[in-house]
């Protein structure tokens, strides 16, 4: 008799079946409403594309997606060019766990743009379209009859929605609700840990445009929105706020903190730290150590 014990491995989220796989260009195609009773990945490839959930109208830049819940209006009544270049997928499944994920925009990081577009890839390659219908209504047929070429699939798409599922959960999104309020919010973190984390680096508005992978006037249009200025000065900020940092918590001269924080120069170390703060470092130096 066996002493092993046995773990039943459950699954949090379980796809029962592919229903279509799409590269689109919708930059010269009109479409119109629709809801259906299986939910539905919506991903902006190139360019953004304009949406509709259930009446709520907002833009989707490159690299962003939302997964439209099952019977959910998506879309206006009157046809419109939404733009972009997108892929779809659509699939049943019956997992709770995607609840937290149906209609709300996603921002996604590189390795997940990857693993997304190798996964739509691999569905193409596995499901081809029939004759007639429109470029976004087609009947769709699986080419293999490969149970391993399958199952590759289902595991594709089930893994990259669990790793969505735990993005998620960490950016609390109950507390952002389910409009694109919680994607601005989740953008701005993004770019706020993307600028922290290169401090010593001279960044530019294409640096922090390929970080989002959105354009220059939905960056400026977000910083501005959260923190009432333009991109350079929020990173100049964010820099002199570390500067302050420095200062009172190490005994680095001011030509350390100057090369630490990416400054060509302490003359230019000094003149930003002054502008922004509204006195030169080594005066606000002297304070810290008379509160001291």
């Amino acid at each position: 008799m066996s002493n092993y014990n046995r773990h039943k491995l459950d699954s949090a989220i379980s796809v029962q079946s592919i229903i279509t796989v799409y590269h689109l260009d919708l930059r010269n195609t009109r479409v119109t409403c629709e809801a259906h009773d299986f939910p539905e990945i919506y991903y902006v490839e190139q360019g953004s594309s304009k949406i509709c959930v259930n009446g709520e109208e907002f833009s989707l830049d490159e690299g962003t997606l939302i997964i439209y819940g099952p019977d959910t209006p998506h879309g206006k009544e009157q046809a419109y060019i939404p733009g972009g270049i997108v892929d779809i997928i659509s699939f049943e499944t019956d997992s709770p766990a995607m609840n937290s994920l149906y209609n709300r925009p996603l921002c996604l990081n590189a390795r997940q743009r990857d693993r997304f577009e190798s996964l739509i890839a691999r569905g193409q390659s596995l499901l081809q379209t029939g004759e007639g219908g429109s470029s976004t209504q087609k009947e769709f047929y699986m080419n293999s009859s490969d149970p391993r070429e399958t199952q590759q699939l289902k595991n594709l798409l089930e893994l990259f929605l669990l790793e969505l599922s735990y993005a998620g959960e960490m950016k609390s999104p109950r507390n952002y609700g389910t409009n694109h309020s919680w994607f601005y919010q989740q953008q701005m973190e993004h770019l706020t840990t993307f600028l922290l984390e290169n401090l010593d680096k001279n960044l530019t508005i294409k640096d922090m445009m390929a970080a989002l992978w959105i354009s220059e006037s939905s960056l400026r249009r977000l910083v501005q929105k959260h923190k009432g200025c333009g991109p350079i000065a929020y990173f100049q900020e964010l820099r002199m706020r570390e500067a302050k940092n420095l200062i009172q918590t190490t005994d680095l001269s001011m030509t350390e903190i100057s090369a630490q924080l990416g400054f060509s120069s302490l003359h230019y170390f000094s003149r930003t730290f002054h502008n922004k703060i509204g006195e030169t470092p080594t005066d606000y130096a002297k304070m810290v150590r008379r509160q001291h």
